[in-house]
Order: structure tokens, then sequence, then C-alpha cells
């Protein structure tokens, strides 16, 4: 429908519920073609408004706001509460996301995070200011930004010392406030730890950092990943503020400001047969049943590292062969241990379970009964597959940290647990599994992000098949 210029074109719309809305259509010019532009808005009636003349006054006070809502998007100004400050804002958006999704622990700590690595940028300017000027310098600002990188390497244990002295690794923890999973990695030579993890326990014990810990500092420039989730996050905000009428236009879209430079991190996936067999072969003759099982899941169905540590015996079915991903168990900073629902709505899934990884479940779970029974009344009341001395929720960065130290040991390539899934379900489409099948079980929200993802993988194995019908028909 073409509306003249200066003009508003009113249509009546009802719903199924026989609710009345006005759909108003406004004339006006792209600010940056300088062409014409028709602007859509619908405004529902307030049900409190029975009377023609009562909703006759709304239509027309409808009318006057959108109007002055297309002029200024015409003219790429914003409205006056647009003066509130870009950090107030921002943090108002942040809230909202706990207070809409109280699950979304991740987005809200990372969000939180993204704020305050550009806090000190942002002092002073208010939502009106982020214009695409303002924005393109923070983005050139994002792109040169370094850190410092600790690292702390355990070069000689702590234990002798504490047997020496008598102190149990449990009364040390509690005296330092640590948990005995990081007391544990702290303990081993060769591991790293924290910088605060490790002062805290020298100065408890009063001897000298430098003679336990190596600290090596070095300078790091930031990866495109971690530049690329501040961008996120305030392109999100900056969208809610196009969505409140405060400014025109988010400036932080792919079409103002250039891409975003950063180191990228290469995906370590088991590639080579002899990796496969390598990694297979120490995994079968692994003796701690724990490592053994998170491994074997890891490795046989692609999970992922919060799924497993999510995992209970409830969603494992031994008779039909099935396990049920239902949850999420991680630790996010600021709220301790979290077990929440799955990444999706399709994470969450009934997939079949090779016999193989069934022999070694069913042999974990004898050990693991046999250990809650030892520990009786101090066990906590769980039934999580993976969890800390006593039964406490255990996060997927301690079963991470089992698979580096495993990898280590054996002389494997190291791969972290999303390697691990990401080269299960490239053999999987290798192999010939449909993708509809491989999408399913992976936990995929649709098919086109396994696409999208294993696009190289779909490559390689319509390259094999070709060769293969090449082989079939060759006279």
């Amino acid at each position: 429908m073409k509306i003249k210029k200066d003009l508003m074109h009113v249509r009546e719309k009802y719903n199924r519920f026989g609710e009345l809305s006005f759909e108003l259509r406004c004339s006006g010019k792209d600010p940056f073609t300088g062409k014409n532009k028709v602007y859509v808005k619908t405004y529902k009636v307030p049900a409190e408004l029975t009377g023609k003349k009562q909703i006759e006054t709304f239509r027309f006070q409808c009318q006057l706001e959108w109007k002055e809502e297309v002029t200024r998007k015409s003219n790429c100004t914003a409205p006056v509460q647009a003066d509130m400050p870009f950090i107030d804002f921002a943090e108002e958006y942040i809230e909202n996301i706990i207070k809409t999704n109280p699950e979304a622990y991740n987005y809200y700590r990372t969000d939180r995070d993204c704020l305050n690595a550009i806090r000190g940028r942002l002092v002073g300017l208010k939502v009106s200011d982020m214009t695409q000027p303002v924005i393109q310098r923070l983005c050139n600002w994002l792109n040169t930004r370094r850190y410092f990188k600790t690292t702390v390497t355990v070069i000689k244990s702590l234990r002798p010392l504490l047997r020496e002295r008598k102190i149990t690794q449990n009364a040390l923890s509690q005296a330092c406030d640590l948990s005995l999973t990081t007391l544990f990695a702290a303990l081993q030579v060769g591991r790293t730890t924290s910088l605060h993890t490790a002062q805290t326990l020298c100065r408890q014990l009063g001897v000298p950092l430098s003679e336990y810990f190596k600290v090596e500092r070095q300078e790091c420039a930031y990866s495109w990943s971690a530049n690329n989730n501040v961008k996120t996050f305030l392109h999100g905000v900056l969208q809610e503020a196009v969505r409140r009428n405060m400014i025109a236009m988010n400036y932080i879209s792919k079409e103002f400001v250039r891409p975003l430079k950063g180191t990228r991190r290469k995906k370590e996936i088991i590639e080579s047969k002899e990796e496969w067999a390598k990694f297979i072969f120490c995994m079968q003759n692994e003796t701690d049943l724990r490592k053994k099982a998170a491994f074997a899941l890891y490795l046989f169905l692609g999970l992922r590292n919060a799924e497993v540590a999510g995992l209970s015996w409830a969603d494992i079915d031994f008779e039909e062969k099935e396990l049920t991903v239902r949850q999420n168990t991680l630790y996010v900073r600021g709220f301790g241990m979290v077990t929440k629902g799955t990444k999706t709505d399709k994470s969450m899934r009934t997939i079949a379970i090779p016999q193989t990884l069934l022999d070694i479940l069913i042999d974990y779970k004898e050990w693991w009964d046999g250990e809650k029974e030892r520990h009786g009344d101090l066990w906590e009341k769980t039934d999580k597959l993976f969890v800390q001395n006593g039964g406490k929720d255990m996060g997927g960065r301690t079963l991470a940290g089992w698979l580096d130290d495993w990898q280590k040991k054996n002389g494997l390539k190291h791969v972290t647990p999303h390697g691990i899934r990401h080269a299960n379900i490239t053999l999987a489409i290798a192999n010939g599994i449909d993708i509809k099948t491989v999408s399913a079980r992976a936990g995929h929200s649709d098919i086109q992000t396994t696409l999208n993802i294993y696009s190289h993988a779909i490559k390689e194995a319509d390259r094999e098949a070709a060769e293969r019908i090449d082989q079939l028909l060759k006279w």
C-alpha cells in the first residue's frame, strides 16, 4: 500500500478474542538513503475503553504519538528520555535478564562482566550519545585492549609439610575457605591454580610463595570471542533502547561498524585413527571408575560438559538402554554451584546408549552405591552421577580438569570436553548417519545449527559418497 507523503492510514483489526487494535501506517523517509519509507505500528485498545468516544480519543492520541515518532526516526533524532546515563540503562537491562528468566545465570554473569570491562569508557555518556562515531571508537578500543595473564604453577607439593605438621586436607580446606577440589589441584606438582589460592595457602602455612609456586605474568591480546561478547552485549542494550524509542538506530549493527579483531582459538579435536585408538585404549584401562564413566559419556554420546555434570541415575534407563538429558550443573561466579534446565528446549532429549558405555555405567553404579553406603550420613541426599566428597554437586570445571590431567598422564593430545563432543558429531556425519538424527542426539536447537557448525564434515561425507558412487559405476 502506497502512502502519500505526510499522510497516515489507519486500519482497525480484531483478533480471535474480539479485541480491537489500530494499525497505523505513516509516511516518512529513510534517514540514510533519503528515500520515502512507510513506518508501521499497531496499538492495542485497552480493555477498559468501551465507549465509542473513548476509543476515538485513544486512536487520535496514538496517531499523534506515532506521527511524532516517525518524524524522529526520519530525522534520526532521539526523544527526551534518552538523556538517561547509558551505564544506568545498561544496569537496568542486566537486572531484567535475571528477573525475566531466573535460570539465565550465564547470560547475567557474562553481561555483567562485559559492562565492567567497558564501564570506564562509558562514564558521562547518555543513551542518546551512543552514535556511530562513539560506537566505532569503542570497537576500535576493543581491538587494541590487552591484559596481563598470571599463571601459577605448583613446583613443590605442600603434602609433606601437611603430614609433618599433622594437618588434614579437610582442616586446611576449612581454614583457607577453599573447596577440597581446589585444594587438591593446588597440592599436585605441575598443576596450575589461581594466585589467590596459592597466596592463601602460603599465608595460612607461613611459607614463602616462591618455594612452592612459580608465578608468571604475560601480556596478552583479548580473543575475538571476548571482544565479540562485549559487542553482543552492547547490541542487546542498544536494541532495547531502540524498542523503547530512546534512540532511532542501533549503531553497533554490522552495517555501521567495522568487524572486530582478535585471536581465534582453533578447535582441538581427535582427528586421526591412531589418536582415537590411543584415547579409547587409555579410557578402557582407566582404573578410576569416575573418570572412565565421565570420559565415556563425552566419547560415546557427545554430551556437553555441564550436561554430564547434571546427570542423575534417574536419567538412565538400564533396561531400555536410554539416557535422558534434563539439566545442567555448572559453577557460576556470584551464584555458586547451579543446577538448571538445559541450554535450549531441544537440548532436553532421550538418546540410545551403546552397549560398551552401558557396561561402563553398570560398573560405575555398583562402585557409586558402595561409596554412598560407606559415607553414610555424611553423603548428601543426591542422585547425581558425579559428586564431590560427601556427595555435594560437582561442576563441569572439575570434570574438565580430570580430562586435562588424564591426557597429560597418558601422553594424549590435549582436547577439551567440547572438542570430544565435536569429534563425536563429526564422526557420526562421516559415517553416514542422517543429519536429523545427528542434530537430535547433539541437542541442537534445529538442523540448521548442525549444518552451519559441521558444514566441513558434511562436505567431506559428500566427497566420500561421490568417490564411492564413482567406484560402483565404473565400467
